[in-house]
């Protein structure tokens, strides 16, 4: 069966593959890169709406509050949003102290902003790339092309685009609770971030009904 030809003038998303960095490591590293990597997937949710759920959880976190292996196991978990859609150089390491910290303060702000003032802008800005790469197909005398689009830039910048993704995707989930007013990502009719924020509410209402 002849695959569908694209139609002319199609953006499609260009995919290239994430580079390794590698200085003096052996296998067992590589090995606990590839689980941790694969633990972080796990642990940041399936679905868009738990990967965005997470990624709240994530900016209302007190990261000085957590032990060394707690921020070093976070720094795999935001790998795991990095669309695949990214180019970008990737250390066989853990994440860098300081890029886990800028992520987390940029994350914070930003949802913060999303709420408040309807707009999120980005400190750092990467680099878009269109890319012509040849289509593999069999049997076909003349080549055929496609256009893709590529974003370039650092690690750091690669996870906020996973961000980007998430909300382009679910962000109409993203609400400020009612009674506290953190962010939190809604299911169904759901208006309060937690069920202790809405007690607190229930009791402030009978509150209010006795003072009247």
């Amino acid at each position: 069966m002849k695959k569908e030809k694209r139609r002319a003038g199609k953006v499609a998303p260009y995919r290239p593959r994430a580079r390794l960095i590698f200085a003096t490591i052996n296998s067992e590293q590589i090995s606990e890169f590839i689980e941790q990597k694969r633990l972080g997937r796990q642990r940041v949710g399936r679905t868009p709406e738990e990967r965005l759920g997470w990624v709240v959880s994530f900016a209302r976190g007190d990261l000085d509050r957590l032990r060394p292996e707690e921020r070093v196991a976070l720094g795999y978990d935001l790998r795991a949003l990095v669309p695949r859609t990214w180019g970008y150089r990737v250390p066989v390491a853990p994440l860098q102290e300081q890029d886990l910290r800028s992520i987390h303060e940029e994350v914070r702000r930003g949802v913060a902003s999303l709420l408040e003032k309807g707009e999120w802008r980005l400190r750092a800005t990467p680099r878009i790339v269109l890319m012509r790469e040849e289509e593999e197909e069999e049997d076909q005398a003349v080549p055929s092309y496609r256009v893709g689009l590529s974003w370039r830039g650092t690690e750091a910048q690669a996870i906020l685009g996973g961000v980007m993704d998430l909300l382009l995707d679910v962000g109409d989930r993203l609400r400020a609770c009612a009674q506290c007013r953190e962010a939190f990502v809604k299911r169904k009719r759901q208006a309060y971030c937690s069920t202790a924020c809405s007690q607190r509410a229930r009791d402030q209402r009978k509150r209010d009904a006795r003072e009247r």
